[in-house]
């Protein structure tokens, strides 16, 4: 009998031993910083521009005002929303941009992040770092990061 009792504990010692690795990096993963996701960089004519951590151009769409979203559906499939996990860490700042970052739900509920209050997207036309094949069209820019 002491010998199932002590086979038993142990067991709950060896799966309670191998679930708080996972309990851990699970909570970790969903607080981390969004800080990595944007950067500045010169583009060419545009001067210095908010990219994504891989290159790529950010834009704002000018039928967007402050905190409000209207690309959705056939919208957000060209333009991708630049989404943050729910509960992540925002930077406010970041190295070489003037203007201060945030996040907005969107209809959806997934959470999106923004510069100035409005919301920040890719366009999937741009296949390469740099790119920003759309900048002026149908109303939508490349955040300027001054």
């Amino acid at each position: 009998m002491v010998q199932i009792r002590l086979l038993a504990v142990s067991l709950l010692f060896l799966v309670f031993a191998a679930l708080v690795p996972a309990v851990g990096t699970s909570a970790a993963s969903t607080h981390q910083s969004t800080a990595g996701l944007v950067k500045v960089a010169k583009v060419g004519k545009l001067g210095s521009i908010l990219v994504t951590s891989k290159g790529f151009a950010l834009y704002e769409w000018t039928q967007e005002k402050k905190h409000q979203i209207k690309c959705t559906g056939a919208c957000a499939t060209t333009w991708p929303p630049l989404l943050v996990p729910a509960h992540a860490t925002v930077a406010k700042h970041i190295r070489g941009a003037m203007g201060t970052f945030g996040v907005i739900m969107r209809p959806d509920g997934t959470h999106q992040l923004t510069y100035q209050s409005k919301a920040l997207y890719t366009y999937q036309g741009d296949t390469k770092p740099g790119e920003a094949l759309c900048q002026g069209s149908e109303g939508w820019y490349v955040f300027s990061a001054h």
